[in-house]
C-alpha cells in the first residue's frame, strides 16, 4: 500500500471515529425547540411565577435547565436546590408541597417548549428524595438538599430508540415549501392535514402521531407543528385551553400561535382545518377577532379559550402571546377542494412517511462530492466538517447543496456521517436523492 492510500486510509478512519461519536450524540438528544427569540419560552417564564414562592420559582428553574439536555438515553437527573429545606418537628409535608410545585411546573413548562420529547411525559414522571443527616454545632440536622427525578417510557414507545430514529427521519425529511414565512407556515399546515387523520389511538397525543403514524388528536397536529416551525426557525408556541366546537360543546384543545414577520402574534389551529372535504383556512393564521367562514361564524377567540394553567393546579399560570384582532394578510387563501385519497393511516409505526423527495436544483449535481471528484472520498466529509466549523465558508454557493445530503436545508455533521455511510454501502443512496 503506498503512502498515500495509507493516509486516505488513516483519515478515513480518524473521520469515522469522530462521526460516528457526533452521530451517537446527535441521535440521542432531542432536537433544539422554540425558535427565534428564547423569551418565548414558557421556561423563561418560570422565574415571574406569581403564585410560586422564591424558592419553589428558583427550583422549578433548575429543574427545567437540567431537562433541556434530555436525550432517549436519560432516565433520571439529579437535582440540587437552589436552598436546602431543614426538616423541624412538624414534618415534610409542607416541603414536599412546596417541592411537587417546583417539578410540576418545570414539567408543564419543558413538554409545551419541547414537543419532540414525544415518549414520556409528565404523567411519566416521578420524583423522590433522601433526607440527610448533618453534625452542626454538636448537633444533628436534618435536611433535604437535593431531589432525583424519574422518568418513564410511555406504553407505546419502546424500544425508544427505534421510534426516535424513525421520529427524527421524518422530521428531517418533513418538505415545506415556499421562502417567505407565510409560505412555509402554510406548507407545514398543509402537510400535516394531508398525512393525518382524527383518531384517538396510540401515539396521538404526540408529535410522533402527527409526524410518522399519522394518526392525531388536537395535541398530536398542535406538537407536530409546532416541531417542525421549530426546525424552519419560525417562532410558535402551543396553546392549551376550552374549544368550542360547532354544536357549542366545550372540549379540552390545543393549538398554536405564530409570530409573523410583522412582529404580531396570530392562531392556527390545525386539527381544525383538517377537514373530511379538504383543507380550509378557517382557523390559519387567524386573529382574535377572525372569524371562521365554513364553521359557525364565531370569532377565534370565542371558539379558543386559553388556559394558562397547565395542570389545572391552580398555582401556576403560564402567560400565552396578545393575538392580532385581524388574521395575518398575505393574498387571499382558498380551501383545498380534494381530500386526501388515501386517508387511513397504517396504525403499525414502521413505516417512515414518504414525503415528496428534494428537488436537485443544480443539474449534474453530484451530493456529497464537496471536491468535485467525481466519487465519494473520506475527504468529501472532512470539507463538510469544515464547513460546519466554519472553517470553510459555503453559505449561498452550489458546494452548500452539495453537502445538503440529508435534505434538511442545512449543513450539519450529520450530512458528513451520511457521507462515509454511502461511500462505505452502509447505505444505498443519501435522504435527498
Amino acid at each position: 500500500m503506498n503512502r498515500k492510500r495509507q493516509l486516505d486510509s488513516a483519515l478515513f478512519r480518524s473521520i469515522l471515529c469522530v462521526l460516528l461519536v457526533i452521530g451517537t450524540i446527535l441521535n440521542s438528544a432531542a432536537p433544539a425547540a422554540a425558535a427565534g427569540d428564547p423569551s418565548i419560552l414558557y421556561g423563561g417564564q418560570i422565574l415571574s411565577m406569581e403564585r410560586l414562592t422564591e424558592e419553589e420559582r428558583q427550583n422549578a428553574k433548575i429543574i427545567y435547565d437540567k431537562m433541556t439536555a434530555f436525550t432517549t438515553e436519560t432516565t433520571e437527573i439529579e437535582v440540587p436546590l437552589a436552598k436546602e429545606f431543614i426538616v423541624g418537628p412538624e414534618g415534610t409535608e409542607a416541603i414536599v408541597n412546596s417541592l411537587k410545585k417546583s417539578v410540576q411546573t418545570a414539567m408543564d413548562a419543558y413538554f409545551y417548549d419541547y414537543p419532540e420529547t414525544f415518549w414520556t411525559s409528565p404523567g411519566e414522571v416521578s420524583w423522590s428524595y433522601m433526607p440527610k443527616l448533618f453534625f452542626e454545632d454538636s448537633a444533628i440536622t436534618t435536611k433535604i438538599v437535593d431531589i432525583k427525578i424519574m422518568f418513564d417510557v410511555g406504553e407505546p414507545y419502546n424500544p425508544v430508540n427505534t421510534y426516535y430514529d424513525k421520529f427524527m427521519k421524518a422530521v428531517e425529511s418533513f418538505p415545506v415549501t415556499g421562502s417567505s414565512r407565510y409560505e412555509k407556515v402554510k406548507s407545514i399546515h398543509d402537510e400535516l392535514c394531508r398525512r393525518n387523520v382524527y383518531d384517538d389511538q396510540s401515539y396521538a397525543h404526540q408529535s410522533y402521531g402527527g409526524l410518522v403514524a399519522g394518526i392525531s388528536v388536537c395535541e398530536g397536529y398542535a406538537r407536530a407543528f409546532k416541531v417542525i416551525c421549530d426546525r424552519e426557525n419560525i417562532p410558535c408556541v402551543l396553546v392549551s385551553g376550552i374549544g368550542i366546537n360547532t354544536l357549542g360543546h366545550s372540549e379540552a384543545h390545543m393549538w398554536n400561535c405564530v409570530q409573523m414577520e410583522d412582529g404580531k402574534w396570530y392562531g392556527v389551529d390545525v386539527t381544525w382545518d383538517d377537514d373530511r372535504t379538504g383543507i380550509y383556512y378557517d382557523y390559519f393564521l387567524s386573529g382574535s377577532d377572525t372569524t371562521a367562514p365554513h364553521y359557525d361564524k364565531k370569532t377565534f377567540s370565542q371558539t379558543h379559550s386559553e388556559n394558562g394553567d397547565f395542570n389545572d393546579q391552580g398555582y401556576t399560570a403560564f402567560h400565552y402571546p396578545v393575538l392580532s384582532k385581524t388574521a395575518y394578510k398575505n393574498g387571499s387563501v382558498t380551501p383545498d377542494p380534494s381530500p386526501d385519497p388515501d386517508p387511513s393511516p397504517d396504525p403499525d409505526p414502521s413505516p417512515d412517511p414518504d414525503p415528496s423527495p428534494v428537488p436537485d436544483p443544480t443539474p449534474g449535481l453530484v451530493y456529497g462530492d464537496m471536491d468535485g471528484s467525481g466519487q465519494l472520498e473520506a475527504g468529501d466529509a472532512l470539507l463538510i466538517l469544515q464547513a460546519v466549523v466554519k472553517i470553510n465558508n459555503i453559505s449561498g454557493t452550489a458546494l452548500e447543496i452539495t453537502a445538503n445530503v440529508d435534505g434538511d436545508q442545512e449543513v450539519t455533521a450529520n450530512d458528513a456521517l451520511f457521507v462515509l455511510q454511502k461511500m462505505v454501502k452502509l447505505i444505498p443512496k443519501f435522504p435527498v436523492e
